[in-house]
């Protein structure tokens, strides 16, 4: 299965919207998991500045959980 929208420009294979929506929905999805953890690592709360770090993690977790909203479920087979 191609992880990458890239990849698959590069391989020149074409994609469905379903397939699109995949790739995309699992980066989003890994992206808010990495900030998810970068909230919890311990020597984060040892930064002069946390609250700021943790408030910019909040924020961008909340802007792609937008997204994932915003974007339709194409995702028929639930």
């Amino acid at each position: 299965m191609v992880n990458k929208l890239k990849d698959a420009e590069v391989s020149k294979k074409s994609l469905t919207k379903v397939e699109i929506y995949d790739i995309i929905k699992s980066y989003i999805l890994e992206q808010i998991d990495l900030s998810s953890r970068k909230q919890r690592k311990e020597e984060n709360f040892a930064l002069p500045a946390w609250s700021e770090h943790q408030a910019y993690q909040l924020g961008f977790m909340k802007g792609l959980e937008k997204v994932l909203e915003f974007i339709p479920d194409l995702d028929k087979r639930k």
